[in-house]
């Protein structure tokens, strides 16, 4: 199904549907009377056409075009996505939005096509029940359920104008019409066109790199935290054993030294693998508040294994050898357990947020 049929065929299927445009792009929306106001216009499906919101599917390829789609929770948990997200004719997570349980598919095909009427059906059923449950709430309260109910036809009169323009988060005296400007669309037949100048959305993946270099860097990551986690398992002990028989105090504190270049390198590896898979995968670094967090975590048990553990470390050796030596302790060595246990700490809630992902976003200043 090419780029010319599907908007067709959808507009076919979906009794009711409206078809919207803005820079060559098509967003399809709910709107049987055709008097719905701008701020509810949320659509169902759209199709785009090039990279002007993420570079992610690769648009820029001649003939190339990605339909999206928001889905039920129920229905995003069993389809069975892919994770290339430049393959054509496969069902894939939205970019962006698959937090939200939109999926998306690039130039849809013969194995998506049987599913995909199905999945349009869906989408188009959940986009009309909000349209029927704003409508009736609206009906309820006495107020206006359509813009052309109130003075001045479309958009209102002069003091309603002034609201939604008060309240606009695209302030109309920015460049271009403002979303909430009767005048930013023009109506004509059965295309809508909306001239509004569309939102620029960061690139999730600013290194697109295949698929097999992922997972080979997932891997790394996963070994070097691993193998962290394990480190500071062995320090603690070897931190411990003393503690509760003296008579090992020598032989520990003289191995304690020899972990140092090994923590610090899976540290070091540990956080340019997990910065390199948020640079190519949808999470970024600081776009996601748990990713973020993992960032500040990683560089700061960086930073204190190389000024506060090695130090400790240093002076324990010398302890070490002193006592192995017969000669009597001069060295005062700093309490050690704490460094073990809130490494270990620290890492074990970043693997709880790497399993989990929990939902937020970082909100930038505008």
């Amino acid at each position: 199904m090419n780029i010319d049929e599907l908007p067709r065929h959808i507009l076919t299927s979906c009794p009711g549907a409206a078809l919207l445009e803005a820079a060559g792009d098509l967003f399809f929306v709910h709107d049987p009377l055709g008097d719905l106001p701008d701020e509810r216009k949320q659509p169902f499906a759209t199709i785009v056409t090039g990279d002007r919101y993420d570079s992610v599917s690769h648009l820029d390829r001649p003939g190339v075009f990605r339909l999206n789609l928001g889905v039920s929770k129920a229905r995003h948990a069993r389809l069975a996505l892919g994770d290339d997200l430049t393959a054509l004719d496969v069902f894939l997570p939205h970019p962006i939005y698959a937090a939200q349980h939109w999926i998306c598919v690039l130039n849809p095909g013969l194995r998506t096509t049987g599913l995909l009427d199905e999945l349009v059906a869906e989408a188009h059923g959940l986009a009309r029940r909000k349209v029927e449950n704003w409508r009736a709430r609206h009906a309820a309260s006495g107020g206006p359920s359509s813009p052309a109910s109130t003075p001045g036809g479309v958009g209102g009169g002069p003091d309603q104008q002034r609201e939604r323009y008060r309240r606009c988060p695209r302030r109309c005296d920015s460049p271009g019409p403002s979303r909430c400007d009767p005048r930013g669309s023009r109506r004509g037949g059965d295309m809508t066109t909306v001239t509004a100048r569309p939102r620029a959305v960061r690139d999730p993946i600013r290194l697109p790199v295949p698929r097999a270099a992922r997972l080979a860097v997932l891997v790394v990551h996963i070994v070097a935290t691993a193998a962290w986690i394990g480190l500071d398992v062995a320090l603690a002990v070897l931190v411990f054993v003393p503690m509760l028989d003296a008579s090992w105090t020598a032989a520990c504190h003289q191995v304690l030294p020899l972990l140092f270049w090994p923590l610090l390198t899976v540290a070091l590896l540990s956080l340019v693998s997990g910065s390199t898979l948020g640079l190519v995968t949808r999470w970024g670094l600081v776009r996601h508040w748990w990713v973020a967090l993992k960032l500040v975590m990683n560089l700061l048990l960086v930073t204190l294994i190389v000024v506060l553990l090695r130090p400790g470390l240093e002076d324990a050796g010398r302890q070490g050898r002193a006592l192995a030596a017969g000669v009597p302790d001069a060295v005062e060595v700093p309490r050690l357990f704490m460094p073990p246990s809130v490494s270990v700490a620290l890492l074990v809630v970043a693997t709880v947020l790497s399993v989990w992902k929990p939902r937020g976003r970082v909100r930038r200043a505008r």
